[in-house]
């Protein structure tokens, strides 16, 4: 009978379910139902909603074809099915969830999904928790065994090859490149074949395998070894076989291993018993480092792994072995992806599109695959945590059969009922249920036990939990310095977790331990999704952390450091304090915490610089007469190759953002206010780097910066910050000006630059017809010419202005018809005059996205950093004048780990690690304008490799 179906929305099952995206990485292709078991629905009465993915093993097409349809909103349904977590800030407020949670072992990095599900009073139902008497219902478990042996079998040929043997193994693929079970299978029979006929080489023989556990998984992987030449012997057997002199090379021997072969009773007189054994494993100790592991090649570890029992293998007992030589493995397939766990040589995760990494036996430590040939004994290991993702179709169609019935009831169930008189869904399901009605279900209250006992452990270990805002291209040289104290746990949070991992595997890979980890439960490094307008999102990141570090822009900060205070938590940024900031001092105060600003490049080290050689002048009787402080990151000369002369080693929005701010500026004892509309108007060549070709622009709010300098003497002429640029970039930033592209006008969604920049002509000149080429040089000349007579005027207004033109000799574009060619001209070879989409809402976004494309370094392109100081100093008891002049510069390495990164990423976190250590106290806004901030500061940079050059010498 087909039900009618309720026009409602929300808890009260209405027969509409949905099916979402996978959108946790590219390789997950699974589906919780396949096109056939949604017909199956559809032809019950349930309407079946589904999310377009171009990624999905089945297509949009399929489901359709099936009965559902293909929509991006899934709010009209009541119950959505998902096979991995769903962000946090996606969760539809009063729906029931189906998905793999990772919450029930309360894993910190899951808590945020946790309470956003509690928030908005989802029920949530997790599939693994979902049991009968035989154990789960539904489970990708048997593939994982499928996949891993494949893969390990390649590993296998990889790692004999790097020995000097190639095998038949070699031609084993990697799972993801099969298209289906039946064809892996077919590659291993072949393989299987191969062996019985032609055999091994003599020196790698006996090849023997063996398989940890006896549970769905480990009976997976017996299934898959049983297309090759197998002899299954006792674990206990595996001495005598490796001792004979004639092993046999025309078949593999298979040993599995259970609970007796792993550890025995401390008690020579007990007999063994798994149930003593598992209710007090203090009792027994390991035997697999004896029994087994000096005769295995490869192992396939597959089973089930608390701290509290003991480990098959230590590194400890590994590195005896090896020393040894007892410890012949060759491969191993952890397919539990058990970090740290049973098997401790497993360090960290993998992912299907990178699946392996060596192992090291000499240094006990990990090494990229490409290393490989570096290594004596190279052991690959293979640890990707979602291994049946390798077989999508088959695995989703096994996982999906079991669910479909139990779909039908809770299409329908009315979760709006108290949470015990919800007899409408069976209780297979209803034992599956963590959350309801904003509260944890009674079966799962413990998880807020769990969550207080591991802050109390993280208290008494003295862990720090430091919670890395944002995963741009500072933080990597920032997790990198904070991970090297033991005792610290970082989570790098970010709006897109690929960027997040890819940065974790890249700068601490032997620390990350993937993502839905929790603070150092494995790996010291994890990363989390964060949408950080989502204030309950950020509220459950930072009340669990113990000091945050706020990589953000600058239009968040604020947001970030009330939330710190809320939570009574220190925080660290890069940032200028807004007044906003400053406002809140006198909160942070009251909630007895540290906000720590301007521990930068800029702001930062040009301030720290300044103030500690400022301070060593006046300890001398020094008085200042001028300051000049010129900072920039700039490519190096060789990759400097494009009309601007400039790449962005930081966020493109933030350089282009940078541009609309104002400057002000002390000059021979007149203040000057200039505009941002004009700064590069009067930007001036700068010949003390004359094969550079630089150009330095007023930059900051001087006067500010002057007071925290105590630049308060009449003797004090000139104070001026400015920033470097190679000449070009002023004639491209001044053509933007004149175009607006620097404005926050709103793009109409599918203009071209083409387009946006003939439509923004065409408003300059007040008509409507189509722009040409001419058309747009003649609004550059006459505007060049406006800007010109606009400057004199100013300058007739500003004795300071007046002065800094008459001395700088700011490069003043005489020749207008030449410059308005060169401005066209690099914006042809930009690509903005072009048929390329704008992307972004606004001009100024459109601008930062294009050019960040265009205008990335790329693999061993190379930026460096430039920080030159000068201060013209009289010393009044002796008479003596001086010129002290600070120079710092650092080279970058190639595109990813660059000199910015580093001279930002560096001294932010020292300065979160001397919060950490009790060496910065001052609570309130914290600015490292005192020596007891910005000297220890300076001292641990140099030791990190930012040194500072420093001369004095007398002039008259």
């Amino acid at each position: 009978m087909i039900r009618t179906r309720l026009l409602i929305t929300g808890l009260k099952g209405n027969g509409v379910i949905g099916i979402r995206r996978e959108d946790k990485n590219n390789w997950e292709r699974r589906v919780p139902l396949t096109p056939m078991q949604v017909k199956e629905l559809v032809q019950s009465g349930i309407k079946v909603l589904v999310q377009s993915s171009t990624i999905r093993c089945f297509t949009d097409e399929d489901y359709k074809d099936s009965g559902a349809e293909i929509v991006e909103d899934l709010s009209p349904a009541s119950t959505i099915l998902a096979v991995k977590e769903v962000p946090s800030h996606l969760l539809i407020p009063e729906r029931t969830y189906l998905f793999f949670s990772h919450t029930i072992k309360a894993q910190p990095s899951n808590m945020p999904l946790l309470d956003t599900a509690l928030q908005r009073k989802v029920r949530l139902i997790d599939f693994e928790r979902i049991t009968n008497k035989h154990g789960r219902i539904v489970k990708f478990g048997p593939f994982a065994g499928y996949a891993g042996v494949v893969d390990t079998l390649h590993a296998l040929g990889v790692s004999l090859l790097a020995r000097g043997y190639a095998t038949p193994f070699l031609h084993v693929s990697c799972s993801k490149e099969y298209r289906s079970l039946d064809s892996a299978r077919a590659d291993l029979l072949t393989l299987g074949e191969l062996i019985r006929k032609k055999g091994l080489p003599k020196e790698i023989c006996p090849l023997t395998f063996v398989v940890t556990g006896t549970g769905s998984v480990s009976t997976a992987a017996q299934q898959m070894l049983h297309n090759l030449p197998c002899l299954y012997v006792d674990p206990t057997q595996l001495k005598s076989i490796w001792e004979r002199d004639n092993p046999d090379r025309h078949n593999i021997y298979v040993a599995v291993t259970s609970t007796p072969h792993m550890v025995k009773p401390k008690d020579p007189n007990t007999i063994f018993s798994s149930k003593e054994y598992y209710s007090h494993p203090e009792r027994y100790v390991p035997i697999f480092h004896e029994l087994v592991a000096p005769y295995a090649r490869v192992v396939i570890n597959g089973i089930y792994w608390e701290p509290k029992y003991p480990r098959l293998l230590s590194l400890v007992q590994a590195k005896e072995l090896y020393r040894e030589n007892k410890l012949p493995w060759l491969a191993l397939g952890d397919i539990t992806c058990d970090p740290d766990g049973s098997i401790e040589l497993f360090r960290h995760s993998t992912t299907i599109g990178d699946p392996f990494y060596c192992f090291d036996m000499e240094k006990m430590e990990t090494v990229d695959m490409k290393h490989i040939d570096t290594l004596k004994d190279p052991l690959i290991v293979l640890g990707v945590d979602h291994l049946p993702a390798e077989f999508p179709c088959e695995s989703s169609q096994w996982f999906g059969e079991p669910l479909v019935p139990l779909v039908k009831k809770i299409a329908w169930s009315n979760g709006e009922l108290p949470f015990p008189e919800q007899t409408d869904i069976p209780e297979e399901i209803k034992k599956a249920v963590i959350t309801c009605h904003g509260d944890l279900t009674p079966d799962y209250k413990y998880i807020n036990e769990l969550r207080a006992k591991r802050e109390a452990i993280n208290i008494e270990k003295g862990i720090n939990r430091i919670l890395v805002l944002g995963a741009g291209m500072v933080a990597g040289p920032t997790v990198d310095y904070l991970l090297r104290d033991p005792t610290n746990r970082v989570m790098l949070a970010d709006r897109s977790i690929r960027k997040a991992e890819s940065l974790l595997e890249e700068f601490c890979p032997n620390e990350f331990s993937g993502q839905g980890r929790s603070y150092g439960s494995h790996g010291r490094a994890q990363a989390v999704l964060l949408d950080a307008s989502e204030q309950g999102e950020l509220d459950t990141l930072v009340q669990h952390a113990d000091i945050v570090v706020c990589l953000l822009p600058q239009s968040l900060i604020e947001k970030v450091v009330r939330t710190c205070i809320k939570f009574k938590k220190n925080i660290v940024t890069a940032n200028y304090p807004s007044t906003e900031l400053f406002e809140l001092s006198q909160e942070a105060k009251t909630a007895k915490i540290t906000i720590v600003t301007e521990v930068g490049l800029v702001p930062g080290l040009d301030v720290m610089i300044a103030k500690d050689i400022l301070h060593r002048i006046s300890q001398n009787g020094g008085v200042i007469e001028s300051l000049e402080s010129y900072s920039g990151a700039l490519p190096s000369v060789e990759y400097s190759d494009n009309p601007i002369g400039y790449k962005f080693s930081w966020s493109p929005i933030g350089v282009l953002e940078s541009c609309r701010k104002d400057a002000s500026w002390l000059y021979g004892g007149h203040e000057t206010h200039l505009s941002s509309e004009y700064l590069f108007d009067v930007a001036a060549s700068y010949s003390k780097y004359s094969g550079l070709n630089l150009l330095s622009i007023p930059e900051g709010n001087v006067m500010d910066y002057a007071k925290q300098w105590e630049l308060n003497s009449s003797e004090t002429k000139t104070v001026m910050r400015s920033t470097f640029r190679y000449n070009g970039f002023n004639r491209f930033m001044i053509a933007c000006r004149i175009l607006g592209l620097l404005e926050s006008t709103p793009v109409v969604p599918g203009t071209t630059w083409k387009e946006l920049i003939q439509k923004a002509v065409s408003h300059s000149l007040g008509v409507s017809r189509t722009m040409d080429e001419t058309d747009i040089m003649a609004l550059l000349s006459v505007s060049l010419h406006r800007r010109q007579r606009e400057i004199k005027k100013l300058a007739s207004e500003s004795a300071g202005l007046s002065l800094y033109l008459t001395q700088k000799s700011p490069f003043n574009p005489t020749a207008v018809d030449l410059e308005s060619e060169l401005m066209l001209k690099s914006f042809k070879e930009l690509r903005l005059m072009s048929d390329d989409p704008v992307e972004g809402s606004t001009y100024i976004e459109g601008l930062a996205h294009h050019l960040g494309g265009q205008l990335k370094y790329r693999g061993q392109e190379r930026d460096f950093v430039l920080l030159h100081q000068l201060y013209k100093c009289r010393y009044p008891s002796s008479g003596r004048r001086t010129v002290f002049t600070s120079t710092m510069t650092h080279r970058g390495k190639n595109s990813t780990r660059t000199a910015t990164s580093f001279c930002v990423g560096t001294p932010i976190a020292i300065a979160t690690q001397l919060v950490l250590e009790g060496e910065i106290k001052k609570t309130g806004l914290c600015r490292p304008i005192t020596p007891n901030i910005y000297q220890p500061i300076l001292q641990r940079c140099v030791k990190e490799g930012i040194y500072i050059n420093e001369d004095e010498r007398e002039f008259h």
